[in-house]
């Protein structure tokens, strides 16, 4: 089952962001709304009856004496104080607040509302304290102070105004959450999309690739930042896998040119063998050269699996001697092409690989034969720590020298001939089997390709662990 697609994913994600974030400044400005409005009522409460009540130091706060007026006019006199004494204690029981006098005996002695009853508290109550009560449904808030002489003053103040006001910024927070959530989300839309559009095409891209097996299908990668990244890294990918998969059909085809060769000497010496008419000398000889062939082909056969799969195989060394391996190179190679070539130096017995060495030198010869012109010799140098072939072959481009010993690379110059790439490749692998590398070079003469090895390798030097090649 497919999950949401990524530019839905991205929306809801941000979305949710600033919801929450929304959400939370809107709470967050409620709660310190709420707290502001209600520090105002508890101002009023406190200079209406606040601490100091009763004493003659409060220029806002009734002194005893206008306290016991208060309580002299009794409830149902309140609202008639008239005279200048009276209306210095009326201020204290005016329409915007009200407060119950209870008495130490607990009576209520003086109701500024006789509508609102006030909760008489408990004996325990906490001096100057502030608490919301709830009467007939209206919220109020609630100051109680007790006196020296033990009289407890009650001041409240109706909450229905400030509820109200705080319903009102409620509202207005909510409305101004949802407007910046949809604001956001269509935002995060448009941005999402943007972001989304290079990686459907490119899922596009990807499955029509998948359906065709069309590898030349072009990459959009014209987008920025991480996306355009792996657009270019996809196109890269499949580019370096279209072309392993064409190195890989090149390699099926030359594959073929490569054991041609020596199929068909093979074939030529058993015709020859079974027609009966060579003397026995020209038998032994065309017998040993078909086994030679035979020997030939399974040593190419296990190098082209070898080097095209990338599993090197492990090497087994003995003392050899180069300059035979060189003769019996250039004898196949002289049998096959009709071409002169020629061996010369001398060297001591080493520790090596026959079949490599052997494999490595054919290849070098091999490559001479392809590129050389006329009738020219080709010349085989052993050197004391190298092996050189020199042909009048066509000069190598000079961007070519170092690439040519790469596996399944092949010069512009030679894309028209037979091969698969892996002869030098493999001489590129014994060089480095023996402590050597590879060369190439141009010369006023022609070109110059071979490989060096370590000149220390003798036959007395003890078995190391055989190298890879």
């Amino acid at each position: 089952m497919r999950g949401r697609p990524l530019q839905i994913r991205l929306v809801m994600l941000f979305g949710a962001l600033v919801a929450v974030a929304t959400a939370a400044s809107g709470l967050l400005s409620y709660a310190a709304t709420k707290d502001e409005a209600i520090a105002v009522v508890d101002e009023f409460l406190e200079d209406r009856f606040g601490p100091g009540v009763g004493r003659p130091n409060g220029p806002t706060r009734p002194t005893l004496e206008e306290l016991d007026l208060l309580i002299e006019r009794g409830q149902e006199r309140v609202a008639e104080l008239d005279d200048d004494r009276d209306v210095t204690a009326r201020r204290f029981v005016g329409d915007d607040s009200v407060v119950t006098i209870i008495d130490p005996d607990g009576e209520v002695v003086l109701t500024s509302d006789a509508g609102v009853e006030l909760p008489v508290p408990s004996t325990t109550a906490v001096d100057d304290a502030l608490s919301t009560v709830s009467i007939d449904g209206v919220r109020y808030r609630l100051r109680s102070e007790v006196l020296e002489d033990g009289t407890t003053v009650l001041t409240a103040r109706s909450l229905a105004e400030t509820d109200a006001t705080l319903a009102a910024v409620r509202n207005r927070l909510i409305v101004v959450a949802i407007l910046i959530t949809a604001v956001a989300v269509i935002a995060s839309w448009l941005v999402a999309s943007r972001i989304a559009r290079p990686l459907r095409r490119l899922s596009a891209t990807a499955e029509h690739i998948t359906a065709t097996g069309d590898l030349t299908t072009p990459i959009d990668t014209d987008a920025t930042g991480e996306v355009g990244q792996v657009a270019t890294s996809f196109a890269g990918m499949l580019d370096a896998f279209g072309r392993s998969r064409a190195q890989q059909k090149q390699l099926v085809i030359d594959a073929g040119h490569e054991l041609n060769t020596p199929l068909t000497t093979l074939r030529g010496n058993l015709e020859l063998l079974s027609s009966g008419r060579l003397h026995d000398d020209d038998r032994d000889r065309a017998f040993q050269l078909a086994l030679a062939e035979v020997e030939e082909l399974s040593t190419l056969t296990a190098e082209l699996v070898e080097l095209a799969s990338d599993q090197p195989v492990r090497a087994e060394l003995a003392p050899v001697d180069l300059v035979e391996i060189a003769h019996a190179a250039a004898s196949r190679a002289q049998a096959r092409s009709g071409r002169t070539i020629t061996v010369r130096g001398t060297t001591d017995p080493m520790l090596g690989n026959a079949a490599g060495l052997d494999r490595a030198i054919t290849n070098l010869l091999g490559n001479a034969l392809k590129f050389s012109t006329g009738d020219e010799a080709i010349a085989v140098d052993i050197g004391a720590a190298s092996v050189t072939v020199r042909s009048r072959s066509v000069a190598i481009p000079d961007d070519d020298l170092e690439r040519v010993f790469e596996r399944f690379y092949r010069a512009a110059t030679a894309r028209a001939l037979p091969g698969s790439g892996l002869g030098l490749a493999i001489v590129a692998a014994v060089a480095e089997a023996h402590g050597g590398a590879p060369f190439a070079r141009n010369t006023p003469d022609g070109v110059e390709v071979g490989f060096s090895f370590d000149p220390h390798r003798a036959a007395t030097t003890p078995t190391d662990p055989a190298p890879e090649l």
